[in-house]
């Protein structure tokens, strides 16, 4: 079983490891599983070499001697193991043999005296600390020293070095029984529990050479070689040291394209016949490169033999005159093709007009071609890197190109051209350690994929509010069982067909797995970015001095100008704290100053392996479950062009201002109390859970004068733009950022849950809704004071992390509205019985309420009347709002509409609700409230049978009133409810068989409903998540440890399906975000809809018969109800 070069998903979870307990109750559960895959060399990929046999490779370069291990090079008998990058440059660090416990690493030096290097290994250091970690802000802050004590990249200590390939067979000695290395206080060793191997810088790009080889290769060139018998040396060498992939090997055939003199096979199984082969090929043919790489696209997709009917060809490759292609077992293997030459193009037309035909691309061969416009070699790569090798298996099995120049002393544009359209890497080399140094390259390039909670980011057209502008942004992460997640912002467009395009117009998303495609480029990338977190997007605009503020003084006050020298985080600013930072008083300031370095960009810890830590790190925190949010400043209309700014928060504790013209960092700010979240991301304890710092939902607040004929906002002119966000797990406070001049921004206020009037505040999950009320009017009603407010609800009780029957008393049972330019609470609902804070309305609440709210503006006067939300066991609550109002304990009135709760069924609600209004002549008007049932903090849970609710709210105008005019607000369960489960339901009707609404069993054991429905043009439309094992979820590729999604659409009010079977099925594994509707025009300027769950956009299969239902909306009326000022 080998899992050494295969990332599942991005993660690092591979076989034999088990999950920490450590790891939070929360959504990110999908990601870890304790199960081991059981069938993963299915998972090796084909790699096929095409080594240059031409002529030429006769030719002698100066380059290093081969490595005699009888001679002293000045090492000879030292056991000390030197560690070296993957290009054989020396990283300065050792392994004294007397602290080296990795006893594979000197059995292999033992074993392989011709080439002592422990290569593609994961080898790692002991470490031992302390840190302090503090809790609280202020005068509530506590601090206490803990042990740090974990594995790491190796350096030069004096501790135990151990290594992967140790695990379960020998330990700190041969006669120790704990064998494992682990993490934490219980650590060095154990005798299970291993740790992570893709932790703290531990990486399998290390070399770790013997004595004598680290001082052979300080030598100078210093003899002539063939350059065939460098490639030889060079390919021995990567045979004898890699593990984990299929080794196939072509060669030319004279002057006739190429053969096949090795097929694909294990590489360590079949070590000594590769080596074999490599070592009989000649120096005594032309270049046929496109005819060799069409050879070897016949030879991938099992088509006859065209060229390679050499007699000495390897006959396991051929079966009946036609290839035995590689790819046929699983969908899940990756395939390469690593193109060697050390010259141009010669006796390379004979397939021209065949591949110009199959590609729709006219190209043509010049001998000694040094472009590509002279070749089909790139047309051929390219081809390839798009085609479909076997359609009978799930999603594209292409094979991508690389190559290596080897002795051009130029750029060779044709190479490169070919392994840039193939979607792999172009390599020079001039020497023997630079050729093997290109192979460790290539062999090394761990492919990882990525994933996204949230949906797009999507800017409202300035200049069409019915439409969308053309450009997305999507916020990605690359999930890992350690604290600190890596993300990124990535920029899309949508073309007038509705589909997501990269920078080079090409289609940017797979429909085959409905995530990015690998050869997409995004905007902001210069190069392919595809699905690799870390490559392109915002992280790789990011500088080695970002701008970046906090507060030094008192947070607790308004309006705090961050432009400021004591707000800015540099080396010399002493007014923030060791404290602050979360360092100890005694910290050194070398440690105080690689911290501050750390979080303005800098690599302090070479995390890049290029040797260099002043350069920029490009790290980025994930924003799991933030939604970036796109603000247009400024804009053209004539020309349809703005100047638009995008804002989002991560989980380092950050909030981000990006310009989305370059993706440049405009500044980021961290709240005072998230400076030890920086820390701790910085330090990345293994021990430590998943780190939590800015993860709550934001709201924007812009506004323009109405006086305005523009749409720039200007401050001076009465302009604004705020910005409004919680910490969802991250904490319980609420911030508010003034960002009108993003040169000049302001926090503006901070709620601090546990403070005064907040006491019930649990952690932030609720997104602020911005509202206004009518405030302080007098006896009659009138001379109100407008205010213009926010709500949210009380927030998440972590007690729900691991409650297994219902609860009360919960923290985060209220409801509170505060003023949205000083953060003053002016209201809130809550039970007084049970509260240190005594609000305004008094209702017999008892559980957390995370879920958004609903505030809505009923008769169109510009004042806000009525609020909506759900608690986590299911009580529906409304509040409606006092118009006349003349103090704070008159502002509403509210109570109990539903109570789901059910015996034996402890549903949890952490969505709000969707709340729209049905109109229909003939009957009242009433609202629908669509949300659903599930276990957040435990996705793959399968004893619940989760719902879907569409509650019936009558009253729409005021609040209810029994027959005497007395305002009642009576509460409904389950049992009023029409079941519409089944398919074949009657359609439920308001007026009949379902005056209070409807609600749908999950189909599937498991399934859950935990994102916020759409509802547009009548129809509702929502995802769920089924956990792995249920339903009909893709388990390819192990894609059945995150489960899987699909997509329901219904009639809000008759509860029937509007598509032509229950569901759509979704591509992408893992749980879906919520719908997105884009609003796109089309070259006609017509309005059209796309509906996106993430980067997958959703179409249903075409219905045909008399009796189909209606389908996903595809146009939709939009018009004013009615018209208000300044709105």
């Amino acid at each position: 079983m080998k899992l050494s070069k295969f990332i599942l998903f991005g993660l690092p979870l591979l076989a034999g490891i088990s999950v920490s307990n450590q790891l939070p109750a929360d959504d990110i559960e999908i990601f870890f599983s304790e199960e081991i895959l059981s069938e993963t060399e299915e998972f090796q990929p084909n790699v096929l070499f095409i080594f240059d046999s031409s002529g030429s490779m006769d030719d002698e370069i100066l380059t290093q001697p081969p490595y005699d291990p009888d001679h002293d090079y000045g090492g000879l008998g030292d056991g000390t193991i030197y560690v070296h990058n993957e290009n054989y440059s020396y990283r300065n660090v050792s392994i004294d043999p007397g602290r080296n416990s990795c006893k594979a690493m000197t059995d292999h030096m033992a074993d392989s005296p011709d080439l002592p290097v422990y290569a593609g290994k994961r080898v790692a250091e002991w470490h031992e600390s302390t840190v302090e970690q503090c809790t609280g802000w202020w005068w509530w802050r506590t601090c206490e020293t803990v042990s740090v004590n974990y594995w790491r990249d190796v350096t030069n200590s004096n501790k135990t070095v151990e290594c992967r390939d140790d695990a379960g067979v020998h330990g700190i000695d041969s006669s120790s029984s704990d064998r494992y290395a682990r993490d934490g206080n219980n650590g060095p060793y154990s005798t299970s529990n291993q740790i992570n191997w893709n932790q703290n810088g531990i990486t399998d790009r290390r070399l770790y050479v013997s004595a004598n080889y680290h001082e052979y290769l300080q030598a100078n060139p210093s003899e002539y070689r063939r350059k065939l018998d460098i490639m030889k040396e060079a390919g021995t060498d990567l045979v004898s040291n890699f593990t984990g992939l299929n080794f196939g090997l072509m060669r030319f055939n004279y002057r006739n394209g190429g053969y096949v003199l090795h097929h694909f096979s294990d590489i360590e199984d079949d070590r000594d016949a590769i080596i074999d082969k490599i070592n009989d090929i000649p120096a005594d043919d032309w270049t046929p490169l496109n005819e060799t790489l069409w050879e070897a696209h016949r030879y991938f997709k099992g088509d006859s033999v065209d060229y390679g009917t050499s007699w000495n060809r390897d006959p396991a490759a051929v079966t009946n005159g036609y290839y035995n292609s590689p790819i046929g077992e699983s969908s899940c293997q990756s395939n390469y093709v690593v193109l060697l030459t050390d010259g141009t193009p010669y006796e390379d037309n004979g397939r021209d007009n065949t591949v110009s035909n199959m590609t729709g691309n006219s190209c043509s061969h010049s001998d000694d071609a040094r472009t590509s416009d002279r070749t089909c070699l790139d047309e051929m790569a390219e081809y390839m890197a798009n085609h479909d090798y076997n359609e009978t298996l799930d999603g594209t099995q292409s094979v991508r190109t690389y190559t290596i120049a080897f002795d051009f002393g130029y750029e060779m544009e044709l190479l490169k051209t070919t392994a840039e359209k193939g979607e792999g890497q172009y390599l020079t080399a001039s020497s023997s350690e630079q050729l093997k140094t290109a192979f460790n390259k290539i062999i090394l390039d761990i492919l990882s994929t990525s994933t996204t909670f949230t949906a797009p980011a999507v800017s409202v057209n300035a200049f069409n509010r019915l439409q969308h502008q053309d450009s997305l942004y999507f916020a990605i992460f690359e999930p890992n069982i350690y604290p600190r997640w890596h993300g990124n912002i990535k920029k899309y467009k949508i073309n007038t067909d509705g589909d997501i395009v990269g920078s080079d117009d090409s289609i940017a998303i797979n429909p085959d797995t409905g995530y990015f495609h690998s050869n997409a480029i995004s905007y902001w990338s210069q190069n392919t970015d595809g699905n690799a977190v870390k490559k392109g997007g915002a992280a790789n605009e990011l500088t080695n001095s970002r701008l970046v503020y906090t507060v030094s003084g008192d947070a607790s006050t308004n309006n705090i100008v961050l432009n400021s020298a004591e707000n800015i985080i540099t080396l010399d600013n002493d007014t923030i704290t060791n404290e602050f930072y979360g360092l100890s008083d005694d910290a050194s300031q070398a440690e105080r100053d690689k911290l501050i370095k750390w979080i303005l960009g800098v690599d302090v810890n070479d995390e890049n392996d290029n040797n260099n830590t002043s350069d920029a790190s490009h790290f980025m925190a994930d924003a799991l479950h933030n939604r970036p949010v796109v603000v247009t400043y400024s804009g053209n209309s004539e020309e349809n062009t703005t100047e638009d700014v995008l804002f989002f928060t991560s989980n380092d504790g950050a909030f981000h201002a990006i310009d989305t013209g370059n993706g440049g960092e405009l500044f980021a700010f961290v709240p005072q109390d998230q400076l030890q979240t920086q820390h701790a991301t910085y330090i990345n304890d293994p021990d430590a859970s998943k780190i939590y710092g800015l993860d709550g939902p934001m709201t924007i607040w812009r506004e323009e004068n109405p006086d305005d004929d523009d749409i720039t906002i200007d401050a001076s002119d009465g302009d604004h733009v705020y910005s409004y966000f919680g910490m969802r797990r991250g904490g319980d406070n609420y911030y508010a950022m003034d960002v009108t001049n993003t040169n000049n921004p302001k926090l503006m206020w901070t709620i601090f849950g546990g403070s005064a009037g907040f006491h019930d505040l649990g952690q932030t999950w609720s997104k602020p809704v911005r509202g206004r009320i009518n405030w302080s009017c007098d006896g009659d009603g009138e001379n109100c004071t407008t205010r213009d407010v926010l709500v949210f609800g009380g927030g998440y009780d972590t007690a729900h992390d691991a409650a297994t029957t219902p609860t009360s008393g919960d923290t985060g049972a209220a409801i509170y509205m505060v003023d949205a330019l000083t953060g003053q609470k002016l209201w809130s609902a809550g039970n007084n019985d049970t509260s240190e804070d005594v609000h305004n309305l008094d209702l017999p609440m008892s559980n957390s309420m995370p879920g958004d709210l609903t505030m809505a503006d009923m008769n169109g006067d510009g004042i806000d009347d009525i609020i909506f939300g759900v608690d986590i066991q299911g009580s529906v609550w409304r509040i409606d709002i006092n118009s006349a109002t003349t103090s704070a304990n008159n502002l509403a009135q509210g109570g109990k509409i539903a109570n789901l709760a059910e015996a034996g069924e402890f549903r949890r609600f952490y969505v709000g609700p969707t709340v729209s209004l049905s109109q229909k002549k003939g009957r009242a008007p009433f609202f629908v409230l669509t949300f659903g049932s599930g276990y957040m903090a435990h996705p793959k849970n399968t004893a619940i049978d989760d719902r879907l609710y569409a509650i019936f709210e009558y009253s729409v105008y005021g609040p209810p009133k029994d027959e005497d005019g007395d305002v009642v607000y009576t509460s409904i369960d389950n049992n009023d409810l029409l079941d519409m489960t089944s398919p074949d339901s009657d359609p439920a009707d308001p007026q009949t068989n379902a005056p209070n609404g409807f609600y749908k069993d999950a189909i599937d054991l498991g399934e859950k409903f935990m994102r916020p429905a759409l509802t547009i043009d009548g129809t509702s439309i929502y995802t769920s998540y089924l956990p792995e094992g249920t339903g009909e979820v893709d388990t390819t590729c192990g894609a059945g440890y995150l489960g899987g999604g699909r997509l329901y659409a219904m009639n809000f009010v008759t509860g029937k399906t509007v598509l032509s079977s229950q569901y759509i099925n979704l591509k992408q594994p893992g749980n879906p975000p919520e719908v997105v509707a884009l609003f796109v025009p089309d070259e006609d300027g017509k309005t059209s809809i796309e509906f996106y769950v993430g980067t997958e956009k959703v179409t249903d299969t075409e219905c045909e018969g008399e009796n189909c239902p209606d389908g996903l909306p595809t146009t939709v009326k939009i018009y004013r109800t009615y018209w208000r000022e300044n709105q």
